[in-house]
């Protein structure tokens, strides 16, 4: 069962956060202040909600087909939609599939498959997660910050969430992105990116092609790792009004 909170007023945008996050990272934008009416949905496994995989293939469909269930059951006609990192793998899929939604938003996130080593580094990940996942988290959240000594109070709090994430979510979502679909032939004109230009998650050559492909579509934070939402709330809350308002 799915986990949400609605705040705002105004066309809806779901949004949809990253791996080992949750839900309350998008209260660091003011929808109210956008008009927007903003869904905020903890992914299965994460934040308060509940984690039941139909089967063992761990595949993003999971996640995709209990979203827009709860779209359903909440009878959205309409919708745009941003997803960070794993969330905007969701999103494009719910894109692909789903006509009701309207604009797609990739926030430190990207629509190409993983390479050959990537694909390693997820096995890798759903391995040590079921041997010492303490120490994985202790590594990985940091290493998502620019500057994690000055992010120190959000990387205590996701730290907090995450150590209560069962290793069984965790190990599946690192192979569900590993398998996940490429997008490059499905991104149009209302699919949008904002990217911190230091990610360091961020495949530089591929990133290159995506220049040319979003045009001026892409929004850049200059100053900003994967985390872009902690380490400059106002830039992506500007780059969504002028995505979805102007």
């Amino acid at each position: 069962m799915l986990h949400y909170q609605i705040i705002g007023s105004g066309p809806v945008i779901v949004c949809l956060h990253g791996f080992l996050e949750s839900s309350n990272m998008w209260k660091m934008i003011n929808w109210r202040k956008l008009g927007l009416q903003a869904l905020l949905i903890d992914l299965p496994g994460h934040g308060k909600s509940t984690f039941s995989p139909e089967n063992d293939d761990p595949c993003l469909s999971y996640p995709v087909r209990e979203i827009l269930n709860l779209l359903k059951k909440l009878e959205i006609k309409e919708y745009h939609i941003i997803g960070h990192s794993l969330g905007g793998y969701i999103s494009l899929e719910i894109k692909k599939s789903d006509s009701r939604c309207k604009k797609n938003i990739l926030l430190n996130s990207n629509y190409w498959t993983d390479n050959k080593e990537k694909k390693k580094d997820r096995i890798r990940v759903a391995d040590v997660v079921f041997k010492s996942k303490s120490l994985f988290l202790k590594q990985a959240i940091p290493s998502l910050f620019l500057n994690p000594k000055k992010n120190e109070n959000a990387i205590h709090s996701l730290l907090d969430l995450a150590f209560n994430y069962s290793s069984e979510s965790i190990a599946y979502y690192s192979l569900a992105m590993r398998n996940r679909n490429n997008h490059s032939k499905n991104i149009d004109s209302h699919d949008f990116i904002i990217q911190g230009k230091k990610d360091p998650a961020l495949n530089r050559k591929l990133f290159n092609d995506c220049q040319k492909l979003y045009g001026n579509r892409l929004y850049i934070e200059e100053k900003s790792g994967h985390m872009t939402l902690y380490e400059n709330p106002s830039f992506i809350e500007s780059a969504i009004s002028e995505i979805l308002l102007d």
